[in-house]
């Protein structure tokens, strides 16, 4: 058993000297895959976020066709991406550790696959096909140190270059600035403009938590955002990502049940905050201070996509703490209750919160809670005897939720 492994790691050193070769002679990424596809005796191919074909080995096309744009560059199959997202293999990849392994019906026709980053960002993958010849454990190490290496490859290229000098770069940073005031002179510049304003937009700004590293990771955020948002939509400005929002992809990127692109924030570490929609250009600056206050604010409580219309009880709570004792500001039966919860180990302050927050369907109360419905109800006659509350009233609610909210947000304990 030694033997075996002792072996494995010879072949493993020695494959790894000649992808190392390839790289070091800059003889580029479509022979480093060429080499790769000697070593492994699989077809194999590299694809960027938005399944644009960066190299593939000379036989995948017996595996698979790619269409082809007007400028000649080849993509993967839609046939193939459906496949992809419905059985959500990008998720199980980023869960299953470095690579994963796609099983087929027929045997031996599986497909491995390994994500690539720069900087932390998701900016390519790597899919080795089985194609009738059975992956062996040596093949699955091979894959997981070869996806490094094409990360340094990928750094050496232009495949993630942006330019800064864009005309579009100009016009929004103007806006940003408002150095532009009134929307006439807005719209005769806009026609420099790659894309078409809608009658609604939002601002949207991205940025991390680490400050001073953010400058090197956006050319890679760009391009993987390539198959979220248009890239003419963008522009960095001041050590942030900036995008204009066409309210159309608001369904793509802000759906609540299954967010591809929240989900694209969270694996890469990234805070994304939305202004208001607007329609005049002219005012854009107002817009960006509104998306950038959100994104400070998802920071400071690990949101990753935080809308501004949501960020009214955080503005508050900023404003309050900022000259006063938040408990101050509390309704006494919620003081009462975090006492009680703090003693007892009871858990009246979250079943009140959401008792109100779902005031129409007490059902979805007790789904939240994972608790019965006549628990939820017995709860709240025992929260109205200690305190003496009567839920009668939408000012007396409001209160209460109120203070619920400002004392999580400022994770002010009760003494």
């Amino acid at each position: 058993m030694e033997l075996i492994e002792l072996t494995d790691e010879i072949s493993l050193a020695l494959a790894m000297q000649k992808f190392l070769n390839v790289v070091y002679s800059n003889q580029g990424l479509q022979q480093l895959i060429d080499t790769a596809r000697e070593v492994f005796g699989h077809p194999m191919l590299v694809h960027d976020s938005t399944y644009k074909v960066l190299a593939f080995s000379y036989d995948v096309g017996d595996v698979m066709a790619f269409p082809e744009d007007t400028n000649g560059d080849k993509y993967v199959d839609e046939k193939t991406i459906a496949y992809i997202r419905s059985n959500n293999i990008i998720w199980k990849t980023r869960n299953g550790g470095l690579s994963h392994y796609v099983k087929k019906e027929n045997l031996f026709h599986g497909t491995a696959l390994s994500l690539i980053h720069i900087e932390g960002i998701e900016v390519a993958e790597l899919v080795v096909y089985e194609h009738g010849q059975q992956f062996q454990e040596m093949d699955f190490k091979l894959i997981e140190s070869f996806s490094k290496l094409l990360s340094v490859e990928l750094q050496k290229t232009n495949f993630f270059s942006i330019n800064k000098n864009l005309i579009p770069n100009y016009i929004l940073a103007d806006l940003l600035e408002k150095k532009i005031n009134d929307e006439d002179t807005v719209n005769r510049r806009f026609h420099y403009l790659k894309w078409t304003k809608s009658k609604n937009l939002y601002i949207m700004v991205i940025t991390n938590r680490t400050i001073g590293s953010f400058d090197s990771k956006i050319p890679f955020i760009i391009q993987s955002l390539k198959s979220f948002i248009p890239i003419n939509n963008c522009i960095v400005y001041k050590s942030v990502l900036v995008a204009f929002i066409d309210e159309s992809l608001t369904h793509i990127l802000f759906n609540d049940t299954n967010s591809e692109f929240l989900e694209y924030l969270e694996v890469n570490s990234l805070y994304a905050g939305v202004s208001l929609k607007f329609t005049k250009l002219s005012e854009s600056r107002k817009y960006y201070l509104q998306a950038l206050k959100a994104s400070e604010i998802g920071q400071r409580h690990n949101l990753h996509l935080t809308h501004y219309e949501k960020c009214t009880v955080y503005i508050i709570a900023d404003l309050i703490s900022s000259q006063y004792d938040v408990i101050d500001f509390c309704h006494p039966a919620v003081i009462l209750l975090a006492k009680e919860d703090r003693e007892h180990n009871t858990d009246f302050l979250q079943t009140l919160k959401y008792y109100i927050y779902f005031t129409s369907t007490p059902n979805e109360a007790a789904k939240v809670l994972c608790i019965h419905r006549n628990t939820l109800f017995y709860r709240i006659n025992k929260i109205k005897q200690l305190t003496g509350i009567t839920l009668a009233t939408a000012d007396e609610s409001f209160q209460i939720y109120i203070s619920i909210k400002l004392l999580e947000i400022s994770n002010n304990a009760v003494k």
